[in-house]
């Protein structure tokens, strides 16, 4: 017999299913939350904690010594250029100068400002390592830290961990070969869903409904026999399978219908090979394709009539 393989997948279904464990995403978010908080609060003890000569000590490790050479030149010039035009601005301020020594001052004061812009300029071209060896040499002791924020760190781990878990189920829902819906049962095996109890809403009802209609079809088709095929690992397939059978058996008269679970022993073979008809009962999110494919097979080569699926 041959089968669609082609899953197709109910998207409502899936997110249903995904939220329907809204428990575990709710504790695997929290736990993401207090890793982010802890983590943040972590970079806080370690920054606070690194004195400015670690920081120095750290960040010239990654130099070669022609690259730190070249970074205390520059800021060796950065220094002196500044300390000279200081130096300036304190004699300009101090002192009064005639109108010739005041255009000197100024011109020498000018002099110092362009050669300290240049040297800052080349802190531009040093390389990233060099960069933080510069930051670390001119760093402010007074300075507050920079911290981390533990509301950045904390929601980026609430929501990282809620997307996690997200995708475990995902993987779990696509890859876990058993039936998700009722319109992927008679999509992939190319028969009818007599009856899907996931979706009634008065059961009694629709096992009644379903019980007139396989009763029709079995004085229609002058079927001597029909078993009702359950998982015997199921309670839930035995259950309905049983009420069936007996609502089947008080309407209609004459013809032998019975339960069985035809794969959990050679006896449930010979009576699948007995019976002209078949009705297989599926559990949602629990029957694997597998089973369902097994039982086709036999069906197959006994040459026996399936009238379809009902799934519960």
């Amino acid at each position: 017999m041959e089968y669609n393989n082609d899953i197709e997948i109910d998207f409502f279904d899936l997110i249903k299913w995904i939220f329907r464990h809204w428990y575990i995403l709710l504790i695997s978010a929290v736990i993401g939350a207090a890793i982010g908080c802890s983590f943040a609060a972590y970079k806080n003890t370690q920054a606070s904690s690194t004195t400015p000569e670690q920081i120095i000590e750290k960040t010239a490790e990654a130099l070669t010594p022609k690259e730190k050479s070249e970074v205390d030149d520059i800021i060796s010039k950065i220094n002196y250029a500044d300390e000279k035009r200081t130096e300036l601005y304190i004699d300009l301020k101090e002192t009064a100068y005639s109108k010739d020594g005041l255009e000197d001052i100024l011109k020498r004061a000018d002099y110092w400002n362009a050669n300290y812009n240049e040297q800052r300029s080349k802190v531009n071209s040093l390389n990233i390592e060099q960069k933080e060896y510069y930051a670390a040499i001119n760093f402010d002791p007074d300075k507050k830290f920079e911290t981390v924020s533990y509301i950045k760190f904390g929601a980026l781990g609430f929501w990282a961990a809620f997307f996690l878990a997200s995708g475990i189920y995902l993987v779990l829902y696509l890859f876990t070969p058993t039936v998700k819906t009722a319109e992927e049962l008679s999509s992939m095996f190319k028969l009818p869903v007599l009856k899907n109890f996931n979706d009634a809403d008065n059961k009694e009802k629709d096992l009644s409904m379903l019980s007139s209609d396989l009763s029709i079809l079995l004085k229609r088709n002058s079927v001597n026999g029909l078993l009702i095929v359950f998982d015997s690992d199921s309670n839930k397939e035995k259950g309905y399978s049983e009420l069936l059978c007996n609502a089947l058996n008080t309407s209609v008269k004459g013809s032998n219908i019975s339960i069985s679970d035809p794969l959990s022993s050679a006896n449930g073979l010979d009576e699948l090979s007995s019976s002209d008809s078949l009705v297989i009962l599926v559990s949602i999110k629990s029957t694997k394709h597998s089973r369902i494919k097994e039982l086709l097979d036999y069906c197959s080569r006994y040459d026996r009539r399936i009238w379809g699926f009902v799934a519960v």
